[in-house]
């Protein structure tokens, strides 16, 4: 699920969360993008969590949660199967800008992200029957369908998921985050297609050169569909170079 989204300007936290310890690059002047460390997946999850709080689309797929704090636990263990599955596919496809103040989760058109694909029914366990339909059923279908019409068969970067932390925003670290995929992209040619599900983003990716295909609904919360095709390169593409994934016994979930 491309759920690139917005985060608000304040931030709160729930009673009976863990705390959670920010790793800082202190003495870097310039903004450090790099594959997600290890150990550093739950707090990863943590910061996606807190940019997605007030997402329209998430908070729809979570809404039969009647508990705050339940919600909350809820979204941070599918972001964390999402960075954990992404990392194991290729180190690349989840990176973090200094010390997890942001995230990105992205990947091919060959390779399943989002949360269905992820999850899948093990959602009705983890939260329940409801929220499990919306996913599997509601939004993934939503997304299988937008893709294959806007994309086609094209080969593509598909961004899934990108926040930083509310406190840290107005900062170039999504910036940053987005334009380290530009840069991947650009080498192999590839066009990037995201879905936006928090209209107030819209204007940020069209300043990186994104451009609107069409807008459309997933139950009742509108999405934008994105492209940012590639630019005319006088080079011959090159391949797209990805590191290895994470071997299992690394896994942190």
């Amino acid at each position: 699920m491309a759920l690139a989204t917005r985060p608000p300007m304040y931030h709160t936290t729930s009673s009976g969360r863990l705390s959670r310890k920010i790793t800082l690059n202190a003495d870097s002047q310039q903004l450090n993008v790099r594959p997600l460390i290890k150990g550093a997946i739950n707090e990863a999850a943590h910061t996606l969590a807190d940019a997605y709080e007030a997402n329209p689309l998430l908070n729809w797929i979570l809404e039969p949660i009647k508990e705050v704090n339940k919600s909350r636990d809820v979204s941070h263990v599918m972001f964390k199967a999402a960075l954990n599955c992404g990392s194991l596919q290729s180190r690349d496809f989840a990176i973090q800008v200094d010390g997890c103040k942001g995230v990105c989760i992205w990947s091919t058109n060959e390779q399943q992200l989002s949360f269905a694909k992820v999850l899948g029914w093990k959602l009705t366990k983890l939260a329940n029957l409801s929220v499990a339909m919306r996913i599997n059923m509601g939004l993934q279908n939503f997304l299988d369908k937008s893709k294959r019409k806007v994309m086609k068969s094209q080969p593509h970067i598909y961004i899934n998921y990108m926040g930083v932390l509310p406190q840290e925003r107005r900062k170039g670290l999504g910036s940053a985050l987005i334009q380290h995929v530009i840069s991947k992209a650009e080498i192999a040619n590839l066009p990037i297609y995201i879905v936006v599900s928090d209209v107030a983003s819209v204007p940020f990716f069209e300043s990186m050169g994104f451009q609107i295909h069409q807008v459309a609904n997933c139950g009742s919360i509108p999405s934008t569909l994105m492209i940012r095709p590639p630019s005319s390169a006088s080079n011959p593409p090159a391949p797209l170079k990805l590191k290895p994934g994470r071997r299992d016994s690394d896994d942190s979930m």
